[in-house]
C-alpha cells in the first residue's frame, strides 16, 4: 500500500474550521458535557448541560421521551462530540476529493455514495440543510 509521502503528494491542509470556511458561526470546540443528568424541577424529565471551551452553555439537552437519565447523558456526549466529529467528516471529504482527482496510487478509496453521505452530513451542520 503506498502513501501519500511514498508518491510524493501531500494532502490539502486541513482549515482551521470548516466553520470559518464557509461562514457560519457556531461556539468553537471543544465542547463537554455534564457527566450526569440533572432532573429538572418543573417538569421532572432529566436534562444535561453541554459547554464551551469558555464554560458558557452551548445547549441544555433532554432524554426525549424517557424518563431514564442515561438517555439524556448519551444525548448529551454526542452533542458535546459534534465541533470534533464535524472537523474530522470534513477533513475525510477534503482528503477524499483530493485523492482522486489526479493522485494515482492514493490509498483512499470512497464509494461514491458514501462520499455524497459525507459532504451531505458537512453541509447540514454548517448551513442547516443537506
Amino acid at each position: 500500500m503506498r502513501t501519500p509521502a511514498a508518491l510524493g503528494a501531500t494532502p490539502p491542509a486541513h482549515s482551521p474550521s470548516p466553520t470559518t470556511a464557509a461562514g457560519s458561526s457556531f461556539t468553537p470546540g471543544p465542547w463537554s458535557a455534564s457527566k450526569r443528568a440533572t432532573r429538572s424541577s418543573n417538569f421532572g424529565d432529566h436534562f444535561c448541560l453541554v459547554h464551551g471551551p469558555d464554560v458558557a452553555r452551548v445547549a441544555k439537552v433532554q432524554g426525549g421521551n424517557t424518563d431514564d437519565p442515561r438517555v439524556a447523558e448519551a444525548n448529551a456526549r454526542l452533542i458535546a462530540g459534534a465541533p470534533e466529529l464535524l472537523a474530522a467528516l470534513d477533513m475525510f471529504t477534503r482528503v477524499a476529493r483530493w485523492s482522486e482527482s489526479d493522485h494515482d496510487g492514493w490509498v483512499l478509496k470512497v464509494s461514491h455514495s458514501t462520499m455524497l453521505t459525507a459532504e451531505s452530513a458537512v453541509r447540514k451542520a454548517i448551513v442547516g440543510a443537506p
